[in-house]
């Protein structure tokens, strides 16, 4: 079997994927993605448990795994012929499931990252996947803002308080295991605490006051200058 005609979202074969060119194309599309991700995580990039909703055929796993040495990884898709397909491709732990059901195949708040790879566009209510991935991330910090904007089309200030909201709740049953094996350096906590209470109250003013044109310019331009930090640290560590 070269292609799953269960699985509307994939219309080409194994064969073409795994191709010279397809791959490549591959890799360019979830080359910068993992990059990202490595940048973020830092020196334990290769320790953090990853799960990919909708695996498709498994290439993004395997690029994961190969290029980048992600070795705790993960997959869930509803079609068992992908999955079948998938497994040639990767050694990950791959379950039957979809972002729907209410209890995923794995234990809750395991998972460091959780991406969904051209999934929610096809889909009617992707604010189910945020609601579910909740609940199977560990505690950190996690930008949604841009998913809000663009696929659930809240205003940019409405999309910011939800962000903020999600990540108060991700994060309070890390903080609570963290502090208990005595994760947190509690004097950083505080001075941190001094300086960021302030800030947060005085940019919810300002937010609250700017009109929406000004904070879309904003947001684009922050987003914009991380882009650029995160490209030219890649340059650097060639």
């Amino acid at each position: 079997m070269k292609r799953d005609p269960e699985n509307p979202t994939y219309d080409h074969s194994l064969d073409t994927l795994c191709s010279e060119s397809g791959y490549k194309f591959q890799r360019e599309k979830y080359g910068p993605k993992l990059a990202f991700m490595k940048n973020y995580f830092g020196e334990r990039f290769a320790r953090v448990s990853l799960l990919d909703v909708g695996v498709g055929y498994g290439i993004f796993l395997k690029i994961a795994a190969e290029d980048y040495g992600i070795r705790n990884l993960s997959g869930m898709d509803p079609y068992p012929n992908s999955i079948e397909l998938a497994k040639k491709m990767t050694t990950a732990r791959i379950e039957l499931g979809s972002l729907f059901d209410e209890r995923w195949p794995f234990a809750e708040h395991s998972f460091d990252v959780i991406t969904c790879f051209d999934v929610l566009e096809h889909i009617e209510k992707p604010d189910e996947f945020f609601v579910n991935a909740a609940r199977y991330l560990r505690g950190g910090g996690i930008v949604l803002i841009p998913a809000f904007l663009y696929l659930l089309r809240l205003p940019i200030k409405k999309a910011f308080g939800t962000s903020l909201a999600v990540i108060a709740v991700i994060a309070i049953p890390g903080t609570i295991v963290h502090a208990l094996l005595g994760h947190i350096s509690w004097l950083l906590f505080l001075y941190l605490v001094i300086g960021v209470v302030p800030g947060a109250y005085i940019g919810a003013k300002l937010s609250i006051k700017a009109k929406e044109p000004f904070l879309y310019t904003g947001f684009g331009i922050l987003v914009l200058v991380f882009g650029v930090i995160f490209i030219v640290n890649e340059i650097i560590g060639l």
